[in-house]
């Protein structure tokens, strides 16, 4: 766990622990593969070739691989029931490192990504009330 991301590691061997290249640089920067899934193409769905800087915004991140930054941007809450999943949805004005901060990941995170689709989403924490004066 590092700079509030939870990162979750698979054993060795397994596809998805042999497909991370993601690391960290010399200034303390995370430096991450990312899935990405297209809900709106259903045969696009690929991983970065090369790691991205969590200074990156995910506006930055989309454009980069010519995906809409008009698009929802979720990423799921893990871990979590296979039958059962929930998403945070994403700020894509905000950089990688904001968007993962307090969340966990396996091995390195999965952007699902849709125009039209809606995800059952993780519910905003509940404020306590103020007393009014």
């Amino acid at each position: 766990e590092r700079k509030n991301i939870r990162s979750l590691h698979m054993p060795m061997g397994m596809s998805r622990q042999k497909l991370n290249k993601s690391f960290i640089r010399d200034s303390n920067v995370i430096c991450w593969q990312i899935e990405f899934q297209v809900l709106d193409n259903p045969n696009r769905q690929f991983i970065s070739n090369e790691p991205i800087a969590e200074t990156t915004l995910i506006k930055t991140i989309l454009q980069q691989f010519d995906l809409p930054t008009s698009a929802f941007v979720y990423l799921p809450l893990l871990p979590a029931p296979a039958n059962n999943p929930t998403y945070y949805l994403l700020d894509i004005d905000t950089s990688l490192e904001i968007a993962l901060t307090d969340k966990c990941i396996i091995e390195f995170p999965k952007f699902i990504i849709s125009q039209k689709t809606s995800l059952p989403l993780v519910p905003s924490p509940i404020l306590p009330s103020i007393p009014s004066s």
